[in-house]
């Protein structure tokens, strides 16, 4: 083989692995449409919501209606702009005597207990109790056809000390006190825990931190990617007071994914030809040069 060869197949080599790593480089790349200004963009608020010192810096991405829960029908009362509270059946709603998810603001909750102030703005969702009952608080939201991060900051304090999980929110009879977070089917029931759940996000079995202070919790819910879904989050309570703050809720764009099964094929593919082409270019310039009879 001469130096032309040699020449040509190198190029030949080259170009393949170009078009394999340029596929492999466009396979990978993350979801389209994450401009701030895409559907991302947090939805705005009434121009009568107030927000506060802790208000985010950054540019919130997101398409959850009011996740700092700043548009609002005023301090302990259970109104949120885009949000839907309810009641576990039985439930007694409001005060005197019963509970609610109230509107929470500065570090004292609704009843008057010492509190976390909300991390985001001046407004929290809090739950909160004179009497056993279950609490909810959810919004159904498309999830991008790109795929999302869901994020929320959650503060619990459970008085009675121990979280207790029957695997219902069913507050009448047995002990039960505990949180979950999940993402539903907006045609389940809303105080549903079996089939009508997609994917439970947290729940506070035995030996959860308490009280947690707020904390930030994130989860990919790109598997919901084009879908309409609910965020429920909902407490049951029947040993004593149990809050359950919510603040900053909101999505950002997924990480960027990691090449297909297709690419990685073709790749190797690629690969091992190359590795081949070089083995037989060696082969023939060690190749002893038959002499002329």
């Amino acid at each position: 083989m001469n130096g032309k060869t040699t020449q040509c197949a190198t190029v030949v080599l080259c170009v393949l692995f170009s078009i394999t790593f340029g596929a492999m480089a466009e396979g990978s790349s993350g979801p389209t449409g994450y401009d701030r200004g895409s559907a991302f963009e947090r939805a705005s608020l009434p121009p009568s919501s107030s927000s506060g010192p802790n208000t985010r810096i950054a540019p919130a991405l997101g398409v959850i209606v009011n996740g700092s829960f700043e548009a609002n029908g005023g301090a302990g009362t259970n109104v949120f702009t885009g949000w839907t509270v309810a009641q576990v059946l039985g439930s007694v709603s409001g005060t005197p005597g019963g509970g609610d998810v109230f509107v929470q603001t500065g570090t004292l909750s609704p009843f008057g207990i010492t509190v976390p102030a909300p991390p985001l703005g001046s407004f929290a969702a809090m739950s909160e109790q004179f009497s056993p009952g279950g609490h909810i608080i959810y919004q159904d939201f498309a999830v991008p056809a790109g795929g999302a991060i869901l994020s929320f900051d959650l503060y619990i304090d459970n008085t009675a000390g121990t979280f207790i999980n029957l695997g219902t929110l069913d507050f009448e009879g047995a002990f039960n006190q505990h949180v979950r977070v999940d993402i539903m089917n907006p045609a389940a029931a809303v105080d549903d825990v079996g089939a009508g759940v997609l994917q439970n996000i947290l729940i506070t079995n035995p030996g959860f931190p308490n009280p947690s202070g707020y904390t930030t919790n994130s989860v990919d819910i790109s598997a919901f990617a084009g879908q309409t879904v609910r965020l429920r989050f909902a407490e049951t309570d029947n040993q004593g007071y149990f809050l359950m703050g919510v603040d900053d809720v909101h999505l950002s764009a997924a990480a960027p994914g990691l090449p297909s099964a297709k690419l990685w094929s073709l790749s190797v593919m690629v690969t091992a030809i190359a590795l081949a082409g070089l083995f037989f270019v060696a082969r023939v310039r060690r190749a002893p040069r038959k002499s002329a009879s």
